[in-house]
């Protein structure tokens, strides 16, 4: 069983190092492949998470057979085995970690992933319009621009005093 507790934890602690986020990444494909791995360590813990239930019930199926037996060695025996409990314990607590870690890194690859499309896209739409402008500069380009008058360009042609407003400046 102690085999099966250690064996147990480096296979959590390699999942953990797995999904441990990375850099960022500005390719699709690197954050395609990220989430791949990520989900695919998610279905692993799942698994995971089975056999660790039946290690536990192992564990408290020995610990319960160790203590019930007469034998005084067995009682040595059940106290050098009880510390199989706590790494029981902290393989649920490491799986736990281990999941979180796992379900954030999938949340903020999707996330990231989603971001990256929609940049892609509105840069897409940004190339087409500049590539419409341009050609309608263009077309343009070929008659003669029309000169306007530059007093009338910036200014209504009023002077902005009223007729009414004489009455106000006394001498």
């Amino acid at each position: 069983l102690k085999k099966d507790v250690l064996s147990f934890k480096r296979d959590l602690t390699n999942v953990l190092e797995r999904t441990e986020e990375q850099d960022n990444s500005e390719d699709d494909g690197e954050l395609e492949h990220r989430l791949h791995t990520f989900r695919d360590a998610m279905l692993e813990l799942s698994d995971f998470k089975s056999h660790l239930f039946e290690l536990n019930l192992s564990v408290h199926n020995f610990l319960a057979e160790v203590n019930t037996s007469i034998q005084m060695n067995n009682k040595a025996k059940f106290e050098r085995a009880v510390h199989l409990k706590d790494d029981v314990i902290e393989l649920y607590t490491l799986w736990d970690k281990a999941h979180h870690q796992t379900a954030g890194s999938i949340a903020s690859t999707e996330e990231a992933l989603k971001k990256l499309k929609s940049f892609e896209n509105e840069l897409l739409e940004l190339r087409d319009t500049l590539r419409r402008d341009a050609k309608v500069i263009k077309e343009k380009g070929g008659r003669k621009p029309k000169r306007v008058n530059s007093k009338s360009k910036n200014s209504s042609g009023d002077s902005g005093i009223s007729d009414d407003s004489a009455g106000y400046f006394t001498d």
